[in-house]
């Protein structure tokens, strides 16, 4: 099940890579993408507000270790696309969860600093995975912000 859930994530992501590059080419819309080994595991993201308004994308985490209540791999369309403004520094990306273990309106909600280079300083993340929150639901992370330990995001 683990290398199906991979093989998916990332043909999702080479989708959605196309789609970004095409809506970035038609006005400049605000975009994450990048990949990088989390506490919970590897998170790959590509999400881009598109100059509509919508969002558009693809996440996948494949889990090291399963989250509590026995989640572990969060593979799934984005939603919602928040990027940072005012006193928020972070982006919010929320992602309907779509793996074969998902029930219902079960969404996971990405908080990501964009502070690091990838190389010496790194990412923050945060994150929740529950029943129908999104955005405007939690706008702000629950946990604490955790570096990630290899990898970058990057704004665009």
């Amino acid at each position: 099940m683990m290398k199906r859930s991979k093989r998916a994530a990332v043909l999702g992501v080479a989708l959605v890579v196309g789609s970004l590059q095409a809506a970035a080419s038609q006005g400049r819309p605000a975009s994450l993408t990048g990949e990088a080994l989390t506490n919970v595991g590897s998170l790959t993201m590509a999400a881009v507000t598109l100059p509509n308004g919508s969002s558009a994308g693809h996440s996948s985490l494949i889990a090291s270790v399963c989250m509590p209540g026995g989640d572990c791999d969060a593979i799934g369309p984005v939603l919602q696309v928040v990027a940072p403004a005012g006193a928020r520094d972070f982006w919010y990306i929320t992602v309907q969860r779509n793996e074969p273990e998902a029930v219902g309106d079960l969404t996971i909600n990405w908080y990501i600093r964009d502070v690091g280079d990838g190389a010496t300083l790194f990412d923050e993340v945060s994150f929740i995975t529950d029943i129908g929150v999104d955005c405007s639901l939690l706008p702000d992370p629950v946990q604490a912000f955790s570096a990630v330990a290899d990898g970058d995001f990057r704004a665009r």
